[in-house]
């Protein structure tokens, strides 16, 4: 294939895709100016009272914006107020109001009930499934989801100790608390037993190479000791006699010094222990965000109040 058609092929491929860049800008243009006049719309509707329109425009957009709560309670609202095929709207407006309350749950003053409804109104019975046993436990069902989202919390975590602050605890506070713990308290007395044990062991090696050091340098000056006598004496021979032992001196020597730094490195590592313990840097820390397991929540009561 000759290069007139490499470079034909070049140009096609740099064509093909400038104007695929080209379509999906602009589909994404279209479709952002198509959810901006459905959302434009919505809003005009719902101020003008037509609600059908409302529903319409606003059930168009939403797909695009499932967790909008404020958009979601003018399509609940919307709902409520068609009269035309009314079931099939009320229906509309419980799924809305659902996916409100999925996303985030209002709190309940409990204390605002009454016994008696307002004049003018009645309070009719529950509907017949939350009064079977299976309704009841497909509310316990439902609840145990979601709670264990609902009680999770951001909390500060050592990977050093392996602990979790307490909730609101502050990195400060939760290094200080590091520090007066049993287990961090054990691990400290630990490691400074390790690191007293670990100087009298250095200690020990310390003299161990002066002394090999000494046996090597008295080796090698009794060998140059004995090849000088022999030359002065006139034999003018040199000797290699204890230069093996001068070699079993400098290798005895050269492991002990291996020793000695083995124990050096092991203190330094222990001492680095012990100030991380001591003293906890903040820096190490990380915040991970942990939630109860479904298994580990228990409902101890729940009331029921049916909204329409």
């Amino acid at each position: 294939m000759n290069r007139s058609i490499w470079k034909w092929l070049a140009a096609s491929l740099t064509l093909l895709l400038a104007l695929g860049i080209m379509v999906w800008a602009g589909l994404a243009a279209y479709l952002h100016h198509r959810n901006a006049t459905w959302l434009e719309e919505a809003e005009a509707a719902y101020a003008a009272g037509d609600w059908t329109l409302a529903k319409h425009r606003l059930e168009r957009y939403l797909p695009q914006d499932r967790t909008n709560t404020e958009l979601l309670l003018k399509y609940a609202n919307a709902c409520r107020h068609i009269t035309a095929n009314r079931t099939a709207s009320l229906q509309s407006a419980s799924v809305a109001y659902l996916q409100i309350l999925s996303q985030d749950p209002g709190e309940l003053d409990d204390t605002r009930l009454a016994d008696a409804a307002p004049d003018g109104l009645g309070y009719a019975d529950l509907p017949a499934f939350l009064a079977t046993a299976d309704g009841a436990k497909a509310l316990e069902r439902a609840l145990r989801d979601r709670l264990d989202d609902r009680l999770q919390a951001e909390l500060i975590y050592d990977p050093v100790t392996k602990r979790f602050s307490n909730l609101g605890e502050d990195e400060n506070a939760f290094a200080a608390r590091l520090t007066a713990t049993p287990g961090v308290s054990a691990k400290r007395t630990a490691l400074e037993t390790k690191i007293a044990k670990l100087q009298r062991d250095i200690a020990t090696k310390e003299q161990e190479v002066k002394g090999r050091k000494w046996e090597k340098w008295l080796s090698v000056f009794t060998v140059v000791f004995r090849n000088l006598a022999s030359l002065s004496g006139g034999k003018g021979k040199v000797s290699t006699t204890g230069m093996g032992g001068v070699l079993t001196k400098n290798r005895m020597e050269n492991t002990a010094e291996q020793r000695k730094a083995s124990l050096e490195a092991q203190l330094q590592e222990a001492q680095q222990q012990l100030a991380e313990v001591s003293t906890p840097d903040p820096s190490r820390f990380e915040r991970r965000v942990i939630k109860p397991a479904k298994t580990d929540v228990s409902l101890i009561r729940y009331d029921v109040v049916w909204v329409y």
